[in-house]
């Protein structure tokens, strides 16, 4: 019986070194097609700062391991392949807007100086925050003058990395009575009842998303911004996290061992993301005690939560048979089948 491994790669302009090289491929007896993925920039994140030696690599390295994004990523995907890593800024700000209640909002004093306070938000079916404010408040008043403003929302997330976007608009009072109801019904579903006539809408006219403090931001704009879908995962992001960490811990770090190049030894692992296209994991090594933070992608998108739960299980397994140097003994199928 002849066993065939087929794969999808792209030609590598230099050698890679044998740490980058993959352990022995399980065989199937079914064509096996393993897809590859870019590595882009990674970046060394210390508990002090950022530590600058940033390296490239693209390209293939073997199967079934595919390379990942570490720490700083400076694109999304690499679409000239047709690849993609991470959900798009427009997606991540959707996302990051449904998870989030709070944010900062600013708005223009008289004098035109900039004025920032803590506000309660909550999203419309567009995306865009509604707001709950009283008439006496600053924001309130100032409206009346400069409807410019800005909201600033950040979603933290275990470790040092704070996902957040920075939404620019206009902030009006809706006096539509239809749209005051509706309004209404959205902010009495998350806070309670309010009244109506203290509701406001900013309506967005561009936003900055970024993965962290001090990196570098993707700028979007409403239109995509209010076209596109919060993660399908987003609801359960919290529960697969927390049940990966405690329940199925050894998973994680076999899965990091196999799908991740890394020239370090890790002596913890952690998930603090997942989303439909992939996951993210933080590894504390040694001996420096550095937190690497890395990306690693599902084989293919996933929709749902028992989705996204078969892959990591599906990933788990190959990565336990990669590890253990695994094949499946040789047999031979049954031709003949009696009536």
């Amino acid at each position: 019986m002849t066993y065939t491994l087929r794969y999808n790669s792209v030609p590598i302009t230099y050698s890679l070194p044998p740490s980058h090289l993959c352990k022995k491929a399980f065989i199937t007896p079914k064509v096996l097609s393993l897809y590859r993925f870019t590595k882009t920039q990674s970046i060394r994140i210390r508990w002090s700062g950022y530590n600058t030696n940033a390296h490239y690599i693209t390209g293939s390295s073997g199967a079934p391991r595919c390379n990942v994004s570490i720490g700083k990523v400076e694109n999304v995907g690499d679409e000239s392949m047709g690849l993609q890593t991470r959900p798009p800024p427009a997606e991540t700000c959707r996302t990051l807007m449904e998870l989030s209640s709070e944010g900062t909002l600013c708005t223009l004093t008289q004098d035109g100086w900039p004025f920032g306070d803590n506000v309660e938000f909550t999203v419309d079916a567009q995306g865009m925050p509604v707001l709950c404010l009283d008439p006496i408040s600053m924001h309130s008043q100032h409206v009346s003058l400069h409807k410019l403003c800005s909201l600033h929302v950040k979603l933290e997330l275990p470790g040092c990395r704070k996902s957040q976007c920075t939404l620019m608009g206009t902030l009006s009072k809706p006096e539509d009575r239809i749209l005051k109801q509706k309004l209404q019904s959205i902010w009495a579903s998350r806070f309670g009842e309010v009244n109506e006539d203290h509701l406001y809408v900013i309506t967005v006219e561009k936003m900055l998303q970024s993965q962290g403090l001090g990196e570098e931001g993707f700028w979007v704009d409403a239109m995509e911004y209010s076209g596109t879908s919060a993660d399908p995962l987003r609801d359960r992001v919290a529960k697969i996290v927390k049940d990966m960490n405690d329940k199925q811990w050894e998973d994680i770090r076999r899965i990091c061992n196999v799908y991740a190049d890394l020239d370090v030894e890790v002596e913890e692992v952690s998930m603090i993301w997942i989303d439909r296209l992939g996951f993210d994991l933080h590894l504390l090594t040694l001996p420096q005690k550095e937190i690497l933070e890395v990306r690693i992608p599902f084989p293919r998108e996933v929709t749902d939560e028992r989705d996204a739960r078969s892959s990591l299980t599906y990933m788990a397994q190959v990565a336990w048979e990669v590890e253990k140097n695994y094949a499946p003994p040789e047999f031979e199928r049954v031709k003949c089948v009696q009536k």
